[in-house]
């Protein structure tokens, strides 16, 4: 795999805001166990929030909501007005 700024770089947008709120953000905490390193494997290796979602499910404790909310922030990040 490519070292972490390497795969960072390559990354398209909508990866790095997936990496972005797996890392957590103001509008939702990361999930516990999730640190950079991970976020940044599972935004780069998953385009989808479900692909994403199961396969934190597999292995770490995700909030009922969470999928809800990364949705919702997806949204919000994509259409804010600055």
């Amino acid at each position: 795999m490519l070292k972490d700024h390497e795969t960072y770089l390559s990354m398209t947008a909508e990866q790095r805001i997936n990496f972005v709120i797996l890392m957590g953000c103001d509008y939702v905490d990361n999930v516990e166990g999730i640190g950079p390193s991970k976020a940044l494997k599972l935004a780069y290796k998953h385009l989808s929030i479900n692909q994403i979602v199961n396969d934190l499910e597999k292995s770490y404790e995700v909030p009922s909501i969470y999928k809800l909310l990364f949705l919702k922030i997806k949204i919000a990040f994509k259409h804010q007005i600055i």
